[in-house]
């Protein structure tokens, strides 16, 4: 791609390793919401970006160009069928509804280890 034009590659949460996104759970950059505006699908409940093929599983990487690319449209239709689902299944239960569509989120908690301790058995977290 930088042979026709400039571009910047940003990796899933833009750190190396995640015990720097649980001490500061906030990110530079949304994947989620690039993909939104980039028309891959629309955000659920959960803060996750639902694609028409395949839901919410889906690994996002987001390349920044000053390329002209012809545009996709952002979808009208929102997928999510806010069945509540992912509250009710979330380990860490660090949702909320506060009387929106996406419920409120507690990034902390959510990013627990003691909750979430599979990222410390398989050495994610040190």
């Amino acid at each position: 791609m930088n042979k026709i034009g400039r571009a910047l590659y940003f990796p899933r949460d833009c750190y190396f390793n995640i015990s720097v996104l649980v001490k500061n759970p906030n990110a530079a950059f949304s994947h989620v919401i690039a993909g939104y505006y980039a028309g891959i699908g629309t955000i659920g409940d959960s803060h996750n970006l639902l694609s028409k093929e395949f839901d919410p599983r889906i690994r996002l990487v987001s390349i920044i160009t000053d390329l002209d690319i012809p545009e996709d449209e952002i979808l009208e239709k929102n997928l999510c069928l806010h069945c509540k689902k992912c509250m009710k299944n979330c380990p860490s239960k660090c949702f909320s509804e506060n009387g929106k569509d996406i419920y409120k989120m507690d990034k902390v908690v959510c990013t627990d280890i003691k909750i979430c301790n599979i990222l410390q058995i398989n050495n994610f977290i040190t």
